[in-house]
């Protein structure tokens, strides 16, 4: 888990601007909590797959890399 420090307003700009330009409700905003609505969950779900075909495909490249080269992690330098 990655912590990315940034203004909680870049935040709500960001994924108001993504629901406008998907032209789709995202988050259920409420006074003490937000909840994802379907098509948030949708969009989550499809989210975490590309992250994991895109871990996979990087992992693929560096050992690919690492193979070329003949060399371990000093050869990324």
């Amino acid at each position: 888990m990655y912590r990315v420090r940034c203004p909680t307003g870049f935040w709500v700009r960001q994924l108001k601007d993504l629901e406008e330009e998907l032209g789709k409700q995202l988050l259920i905003r409420g006074s003490k909590k937000v909840t994802l609505t379907e098509d948030g969950m949708l969009l989550r779900k499809r989210a975490e797959e590309w992250n994991t075909i895109l871990y996979m495909y990087l992992i693929l490249k560096i050992k690919t890399l690492m193979i070329i080269t003949g060399g371990g992690l000093e050869c990324l330098k």
